[in-house]
């Protein structure tokens, strides 16, 4: 399997060469809760590399590869550095650079380095690492990977949005649905509802989404005072140039955007633990969300997203 496998992202692409590691069919849980209320959790940190991030790295590099390309550079918290380095040595003669703050988290800035060993990649520890990104892009005229700003990433996307469709709402369509993910650049998230969209016949029919952010990084709850370091390190965009294209989905689908702390996200982990399940704190994001309002809905069906590590 792989994003390929959806005839809606093949028809949309002109290039034949497809590289793909194996990303997406994810998994899905199911948890029974109070009140006829079901939990489905999609656990995106089954894809190859870790996380969702690798439904975007297949299709962006095919993309770059016809293209002629096979250098590029790319600033990430961590995981979207990871997707790229093992896709780019999947493929060979693909040279990264990988910008990442000097606090990247250390689990995966060890799989950043032993992925960048591999081949002739180059790794940069820069406190301002898209500005440094877009200097190397400018010096060497190599593609800046800004997931934010590229339109045509989103497709890889689409495949996540179409698997959920399938997998949970079509076979239960008069339920109502919520879909909670965390959100950094947003780019995972607009992607997945354009894919939910294209099999929904009326916006109308959209599930509600919730957006979830930390207490450090909560640009779409400004009015939020929060400042506190969150455990959930992979959420770091303050920018959020998609908040536009964000903040659309939530007014179609009569959705909301909440902060969760650090003493929810442990509170989430313990509930999770007591179901055999265990994620990272940024996965834990939307568990930590749903478990505050599961209570006040009924026959209602939650689908958490798992991210990544």
């Amino acid at each position: 399997m792989s994003i390929w496998n959806h005839k809606e992202i093949k028809k949309e692409i002109n290039f034949d060469n497809l590289i793909t590691l194996g990303e997406g069919a994810t998994p899905v849980s199911k948890i029974e809760l109070e009140n006829n209320n079901v939990l489905y959790i999609k656990h995106e940190e089954q894809n190859p590399t870790g996380s969702w991030k690798d439904r975007g790295t297949a299709f962006k590099i095919s993309q770059l590869v016809a293209d002629g390309t096979n250098e590029a550079v790319i600033s990430s918290s961590g995981n979207a550095a990871i997707s790229f380095l093992k896709y780019a040595n999947h493929i060979g003669n693909f040279k990264m650079h990988i910008v990442v703050s000097p606090n990247v988290n250390e689990k995966k800035n060890e799989i950043i380095k032993q992925e960048a060993a591999k081949g002739a990649h180059e790794i940069y520890y820069e406190p301002k690492a898209r500005a440094m990104a877009a200097k190397i892009s400018a010096e060497k005229n190599i593609p800046n990977l800004r997931a934010s700003t590229d339109s045509e990433i989103l497709k890889g996307y689409w495949s996540l949005g179409l698997e959920i469709y399938d997998e949970i709402i079509k076979n239960h369509r008069e339920e109502y649905h919520i879909i909670l993910c965390a959100v950094s650049s947003g780019t995972t998230v607009v992607g997945m509802a354009a894919g939910i969209n294209l099999m929904i016949e009326k916006e109308i029919n959209m599930p509600k989404f919730v957006f979830v952010q930390t207490t450090d990084c909560h640009p779409l709850v400004p009015n939020d005072s929060s400042s506190e370091e969150s455990f959930a390190d992979a959420i770091v965009d303050k920018t959020l140039l998609r908040e536009p294209a964000l903040n659309k989905i939530l007014k179609q689908t009569n959705g909301n955007a909440i902060v969760v702390s650090n003493e929810q996200l442990e509170l989430a982990k313990a509930w999770l633990t007591k179901k055999g399940e265990y994620l990272s704190y940024t996965s834990l994001l939307p568990i930590a969300a749903m478990l505050e309002f599961k209570n006040n809905f009924n026959n209602t069906i939650f689908t958490c997203i798992s991210s990544g590590r």
